[in-house]
């Protein structure tokens, strides 16, 4: 074996340099073979020529043999590939060569091999398709990618803010006791229910526990004229209540007297639970001496639940409804407002009610599908393209690696840089 002593001790072959691979940076193909003498200095020139000539010639073929459309030229692949074709079964001039279509192709092949033009136009497309085109049909994936999850993000967020309105609308209807499905008639039937709720209130007033609770007062009062409670000069229950309706005063007095009738069996309940109730009670009438703590107790109890119903905040808008056109007319208002929110989220989200409030059956708006098609069409169709792209510079880059390797016997080459990342990646 042929060894030569290595600097510092050791042995190894006079020829190890020439062994190793030969590594070129993607970037850096066209200058490196132009510094080594194997790509001349006009080849860029000579390249437009070519590929003006493949152009022209490329216009003759059929329209399945057609060379790629768009701005991409017409490179050395193709020309071979469409000379090899060609030249299959084709004419032979006198000396052998090949004669018609298939020799202006294979002009063109031989122009593209002489003084590795071919070469230089493959480290301009390893460069174009490592650093802008592969890169940018990604971007443009990532991109539709992204615009179709924000469409889906915001569709989901409108519908919770729809279903988060249309339940915050059913509870306001809920509240005042109306469906929602017509609202200014609803509203405006609920001044028909202030008479029914302070009838009832009435009707409890001269029921038995309340009519007793009035007497124990005055009896408690020695026989003083009794408070306006169940004053009913209009012609009883039903008479007090018309005028509880359109009299404010009246009502307000009437409130007042229920609640002076609370204050005094609040009062009275405590003192029945003292000590010295008895000896006190001694000196009162019958009438009043009958009455203990308890009975005070549940007598209060039955006030309060009168004035509870009557002073209630649906109490409140019935009255309001029933007194007010302009309270009336903000409360329509601001249920439509509230009614409206859910559409709105739902048109928001691209979302269109099918049917009426009975029938909550719900589909994308055309336009909103429309729009979803469009981007998963572009990104059906722009993924074998990528496919396609990445698998083209790759075989670029095995033909140009074979190439250079020709050119220099014995050495392996290997381009090298972010192309292989750009090649690697899914």
């Amino acid at each position: 074996m042929n060894l030569v002593r290595l600097e510092g001790g050791g042995f190894g072959r006079p020829n190890a340099e020439a062994e190793l691979p030969i590594d070129i940076h993607y970037q850096k193909l066209s200058a490196w073979l132009a510094e080594r003498k194997q790509l001349p200095a006009d080849w860029r020139r000579r390249l437009q020529v070519i590929q003006a000539s493949a152009a022209e010639a490329a216009k003759a073929l059929p329209a399945g043999d057609a060379a790629p459309g768009g701005d991409a030229p017409v490179e050395y692949a193709f020309v071979r590939a469409t000379r090899d074709r060609l030249a299959e079964g084709a004419e032979r001039g006198f000396f052998g060569g090949l004669a018609g279509p298939a020799a202006v192709w294979d002009k063109l092949a031989h122009a593209y091999e002489r003084d590795n033009v071919w070469l230089g136009e493959a480290a301009v497309t390893l460069v174009r398709a490592t650093d802008y085109d592969i890169p940018a049909m990604r971007r443009a994936a990532t991109r539709a990618q992204q615009q179709l999850g924000d469409l889906e993000r915001r569709q989901a967020d409108c519908a919770r803010s729809a279903a988060a309105a249309a339940r915050a609308y059913q509870q306001e209807c809920a509240a005042l006791g109306i469906a929602g499905r017509d609202v200014p008639a609803e509203v405006a039937g609920l001044q028909a229910e202030l008479p029914a709720l302070l009838r009832a209130a009435a009707a409890d007033i001269h029921a038995g526990t309340l009519d007793a609770a009035m007497r124990y007062y005055a009896d408690f009062l020695a026989y003083s004229a009794p408070p306006q409670i169940d004053a009913d000069g209009s012609g009883g229950a039903s008479g007090i209540v018309a005028r509880l309706v359109t009299d404010a005063a009246l009502r307000t007095a009437w409130l007042d007297d229920l609640r002076e009738l609370a204050a005094f069996l609040r009062v009275r309940a405590n003192e029945l639970e003292s000590p010295g109730a008895a000896a006190l009670a001694a000196a009162a009438p019958e009438a009043v001496q009958g009455v203990s703590a308890a009975g005070a107790g549940e007598m209060l109890e039955q006030v309060q639940g009168v004035l509870a119903r009557v002073t209630s905040e649906r109490a409140r808008q019935l009255l309001l409804a029933r007194t007010s056109a302009r309270y009336l007319g903000r409360l329509v208002a601001g249920l439509q407002q509230k009614g409206g929110q859910e559409a709105k989220f739902r048109r928001m989200a691209g979302l269109q009610q099918k049917g009426g409030q009975a029938a909550a059956v719900y589909m994308l708006a055309a336009e909103v599908e429309a729009r979803r098609a469009e981007i998963q069409r572009g990104l059906s169709a722009e993924a074998p393209r990528l496919a396609a792209l990445v698998a083209a510079t790759a075989d670029a880059k095995a033909r140009a690696e074979a190439g250079v390797a020709a050119l220099f016997p014995g050495r392996v080459v290997h381009i090298i840089g972010e192309i292989s990342n750009v090649l690697s990646r899914a």
